[in-house]
């Protein structure tokens, strides 16, 4: 029940990404790097703050919000998450090999939607074997290609964009989508 409180909506599971980042933010940070309007932030951050898990604190004129590291669902929440950027690096790493190394250089991204459909963005869609990479997808990892995109503004859902960036150490993945401000249920 509690971890239903916790994880219940999109919104707090953005929210709690952006905690388990940057330690000590205010609502207007939790909210850009949230992706949320600041009321929608402010809710999730409240429904946090009952759980106990996120602990609220006055800093002069400001409320800053930190995750509660001593509850007892702190370490395997961040886990989590932290297992979720690594499957979005994986996954931008596979294509990257299956689109070669001219298809590579384009590759802007990977938006991932809660229901394991994969948007690839690439600058030069017309060159992207779809139908190869849905293959791959699917036996690697059981999802589906959903299209191939110029850009994630394309995306019209909500998905986690994870930026294609330079082969190497893994880049932290952002929220997107057409209910970037609502307060959702989680998939």
């Amino acid at each position: 029940m509690l971890l239903e409180q916790i994880l219940g909506t999109r919104n707090q599971i953005r929210v709690l990404r952006a905690l388990f980042r940057c330690s000590g933010v205010t609502v207007s940070e939790a909210a850009r790097d949230a992706g949320l309007r600041p009321s929608a932030a402010l809710f999730a951050l409240q429904r946090l703050v009952e759980t106990g898990l996120v602990r609220a604190e006055r800093r002069g004129r400001r409320r800053v919000y930190t995750v509660n590291r001593t509850h007892f669902l702190s370490g395997p929440i961040e886990q989590l998450l932290a297992a979720e950027a690594g499957v979005g690096a994986h996954l931008v790493s596979v294509a990257r090999t299956l689109l070669g190394e001219e298809g590579a250089e384009a590759l802007e991204g990977l938006c991932l939607s809660p229901d394991g459909r994969v948007y690839v963005c690439h600058r030069r869609p017309e060159v992207v074997d779809g139908h190869r990479l849905d293959r791959v997808l699917e036996s690697m990892f059981g999802l589906r290609l959903a299209s191939v995109v110029p850009n994630p503004r394309r995306v019209h859902e909500p998905h986690l964009f994870v930026p294609a960036g330079e082969p190497g150490p893994a880049v932290s993945p952002s929220w997107g989508g057409a209910d970037s401000g609502s307060d959702q249920h989680a998939p």
